[in-house]
């Protein structure tokens, strides 16, 4: 079932780039990426493309949830594990709207009610959450059973590089899931992993291009910062931060959601071009809702 038969949105005219056969239910699944590499970075209908779109049209509330974080983490002191409950909760709210654009073409003023908004459905909790969820199981089973085994310093390692492993196989495996459950469609997990099949190293190798090389270079970039000394790790019970901690801290928060965004546009261009042959459409700036106020001046 389509977008365009459930009803819930009008949907501008789909682009086909990189759908070879309209009439084929077959995608890309990844073994071409390298001939098409460079198109990845540039704008338009591409993942750093869309990205980049999607931070230009919901800027404001992301700023806003980027400075609101940084003020939790430094006021509110507990444990890092707690500290990371806001943050999933602040990135799953805002990627709902990434999602919602990707798929549907549309822009959303998420704060005001319209017939066409695509309602927040429990499912797409359901759908976000459980790779995060079985993630965080399978982490927690390896240090009951194995962790005690090792030295800290090895139990470490091994708990780095089973996370770096387990969240982006997850990722490929049910993360089609969510942009399903944005639509309202079945999330099911024989449906999902059956989608998988073909959509699987489509998302691995754009997760590695993606998110991969961004997150790699942001741990890079903060060595260098803290080995200068000019950014330092600020606990929640911290005060006085430096204007360079602030600055670094909102910063990082705004990556983040960039990077979210480039997770959101790799499931929305995988979804789409499984089940529909096509790749997403966002709206042009200008297309955002206008205010009133500001129609009539």
């Amino acid at each position: 079932m389509s977008v365009k038969q459930l009803g819930i949105l009008k949907l501008q005219p789909p682009a086909l780039q990189g759908c070879d056969n309209p009439g084929s239910r077959s995608i890309d699944n990844g073994s071409n990426f390298g001939s098409n590499f460079g198109s990845n970075f540039r704008g338009g209908s591409t993942l750093y493309g869309y990205a980049f779109r999607l931070l230009r049209l919901y800027w404001r509330p992301i700023l806003a949830a980027s400075a609101l974080l940084f003020a939790l983490e430094l006021k509110v002191a507990s444990p890092p594990y707690l500290n990371m409950i806001p943050n999933i909760v602040a990135f799953g709210y805002l990627a709902f709207y990434f999602y919602v654009s990707l798929l549907t073409g549309n822009a959303v003023e998420m704060w005001k009610k319209s017939e066409t908004k695509v309602p927040m459905r429990i499912q797409y909790w359901l759908a976000y959450l459980f790779p995060v969820v079985t993630a965080f199981a399978i982490l927690g089973a390896f240090g009951l059973l194995v962790g005690h085994l090792l030295p800290r310093e090895s139990a470490v390692i091994s708990a780095l590089f089973l996370s770096f492993t387990t969240l982006p196989i997850l990722v490929c495996l049910l993360g089609t899931m969510i942009p399903a459950a944005v639509l309202g469609l079945p999330i099911g997990l024989s449906v999902t992993l059956n989608r998988a099949r073909s959509t699987f190293w489509f998302i691995m190798v754009r997760l590695v291009a993606g998110p991969g090389v961004c997150l790699i270079g942001l741990a890079l970039l903060a060595m260098q910062l803290n080995h200068y000394g000019l950014i330092k790790n600020v606990p929640g019970n911290a005060s006085d931060p430096l204007v360079c901690d602030v600055a670094w801290g909102v910063g990082t928060n705004i990556f983040d959601f960039f990077v979210g965004a480039l997770v959101a546009s790799i499931l929305s261009m995988a979804y789409l071009r499984s089940e529909e042959n096509r790749n997403p459409v966002l709206p042009p700036k200008s297309t955002l809702p206008v205010s009133k106020e500001k129609k009539g001046r």
